[in-house]
């Protein structure tokens, strides 16, 4: 969800509710978190923290951008998530003028987009990386389908998020920037072995 509110919206607090419990806590939802900088909190539905992701941006590095990772609110243990916000390649062009000088026209180059309302999808996309490995997963062991189904709810996919995100040690302990690579181990990405990979998974669920 790429948007939200400065007070709670009582329609859209019980779509929310009402979907959750119609899946049985089974379904991931990510909202953008605000673009008003540091000292503001959460919008919402970000600061529905039951059953909504809240997500930040970030910098291509990892640092928050500015602007772009409020503080989550003191009720909020879960913290905030962030991915890329910044310079987002989203599909938009404008036309710009040649780079040689004395050159006439101009050309459509691509321009990215920021705000941690690009951030959200980015990082629902990360997560459905996940959902997909992990459905992957449950067949080739299924003696573990229990366990890798955690991740198709909001805790356990926070829970795999804390563990392969980089805490920002400069502003915020509760804000993580999630970096998809650091799910698996050099080992198993090294050898493309699936026990050692759904492993790494399991273990990052447990965590």
């Amino acid at each position: 969800m790429s948007w939200g509110f400065d007070e709670e919206k009582g329609e859209i607090r019980d779509a929310l509710n009402k979907a959750w419990a119609k899946r049985q806590q089974r379904i991931l939802l990510f909202a953008a978190a605000n673009n008003k900088g540091f000292k503001e909190p959460e919008l919402f539905p970000a600061s529905h923290y039951v059953n909504v992701i809240s997500v930040g941006g970030a910098e291509d590095d990892g640092e928050p951008a500015k602007g772009l990772c409020p503080n989550p609110k003191p009720e909020h243990d879960e913290g905030v998530f962030s991915a890329l916000g910044v310079a987002v390649p989203c599909g938009n062009w404008e036309d710009k003028p040649p780079v040689t000088s004395g050159a006439g026209g101009t050309s459509m180059v691509p321009v990215g987009m920021s705000g941690c309302s690009f951030a959200a999808p980015v990082l629902a996309a990360t997560a459905a990386l996940f959902l997909h490995y992990a459905t992957f997963a449950a067949q080739y062991r299924p003696e573990d389908e229990k366990r890798l189904q955690k991740v198709f709810e909001p805790q356990g996919m926070r829970r795999l998020f804390r563990k392969i995100g980089e805490v920002n040690k400069t502003t915020n302990v509760r804000r993580w920037f999630v970096r998809p690579a650091h799910l698996f181990t050099p080992k198993a990405v090294r050898n493309l072995d699936h026990g050692d990979l759904i492993t790494d998974m399991i273990t990052a669920l447990r965590s």
